[in-house]
């Protein structure tokens, strides 16, 4: 949302007013180009001339820092507020450089995630998923190999020795999975970077 400025009293004002085409002679641009400016909100009028002091302030605002170098005046594109998500609006200027902000963000985390120093989070989830599911079904499966050895030991130091051997099978076995994988991912990478 643009900025409201307090203007002076008819009297005060009237004496610092000054037309399109004197204020273009001032700034060393076009009248067209202050017409633009004029069409599109960027520069206020007071009954029809303009206060070069609002004008300037206004220009300031909503100018293109990445164009302040080749005129004096902005082009088209540096017009009015922008609304934000929740706030009272941004100038072009505060737009621009939050959007610069956030596209070196984005690449930081591109460069992060190709050197794998991250990963993405569906991955992980996909993988933690994965590896319960392998968890689940070798502790499911203990009952149906160890039923008929169980029910016919009858000393509880053996049944707690063959449950917790195979207990410790099974997780064993589903580690060993994920470390063989992992194994033969390096090994293809390395395979790889020595061709």
């Amino acid at each position: 949302m643009r900025k409201k400025y307090k203007h002076k009293s008819k009297k005060e004002t009237r004496c610092n007013l000054i037309s399109q085409a004197e204020y273009s002679r001032q700034k060393n641009v076009t009248r067209a180009a202050i017409n633009y400016h004029v069409k599109n909100g960027a520069i206020t009028l007071i009954n029809g001339l303009i206060d070069p002091g609002l004008a300037d302030k206004e220009l300031m605002e909503n100018s293109d820092p990445a164009r302040e170098g080749l005129r004096k005046i902005p082009g088209p594109k540096a017009t009015g507020a922008i609304k934000g998500d929740g706030d009272n609006g941004l100038t072009y200027k505060q737009a621009k450089i939050m959007l610069i902000n956030y596209q070196a963000k984005l690449a930081e985390l591109t460069y992060k995630e190709k050197i794998r120093e991250i990963v993405k989070a569906k991955d992980v989830e996909t993988a933690a998923f994965n590896t319960a599911r392998n968890v689940r079904d070798q502790l499911l499966n203990i009952p149906d190999r160890i039923a008929a050895i169980v029910a016919a030991e009858s000393d509880k130091r053996k049944v707690h020795k063959i449950l917790q051997n195979e207990f410790e099978k099974a997780l064993e076995g589903c580690f060993e999975k994920k470390t063989n994988v992992n194994k033969r991912h390096k090994t293809l990478c390395e395979h790889k970077r020595s061709l």
